[in-house]
């Protein structure tokens, strides 16, 4: 049995999803510390004018030990922000109209709530 532990990231890159095809077993670690300026909370997006960050507005109460299923986000506003910069860049991308509205879906109150829910999508999980 192979098994693959990881944190949450936002927006995952392509090898995540690799990662979990490898595996019998994938777990999401979000029981250990949050990390400030993080794959867990922020990613960039390739657009016509060159890489753009997308940065979750967090609530960052402990300097040491809060944990990123503890995470909040601070202002649900950037969800809009996001979301149209995706689309704006990606509109053309190949099964662009089958995946951005999984993406654009769910629950957005927390880091892991933005983070893992999604890859559910597409794969058979017991």
């Amino acid at each position: 049995m192979r098994i693959a532990i990881t944190q949450p990231t936002y927006l995952p890159w392509l090898g995540y999803f690799d990662l979990i095809d490898q595996v019998d077993t994938f777990v999401v670690l979000d029981t250990v510390q949050f990390e400030r300026q993080s794959w867990q909370h922020r990613n960039r997006i390739k657009t016509s004018t060159g890489l753009q960050w997308l940065t979750v507005p967090v609530v960052f109460r402990d300097l040491l030990g809060q944990k990123i299923l503890e995470v909040e986000i601070r202002d649900i506003e950037f969800r809009r922000k996001h979301l149209r910069g995706i689309e704006v860049n990606y509109a053309r991308a190949p099964f662009f109209e089958e995946y951005f509205p999984l993406r654009a879906s769910g629950i957005w109150t927390t880091v892991s709530s933005i983070s893992y829910p999604r890859l559910h999508a597409g794969f058979a999980f017991q």
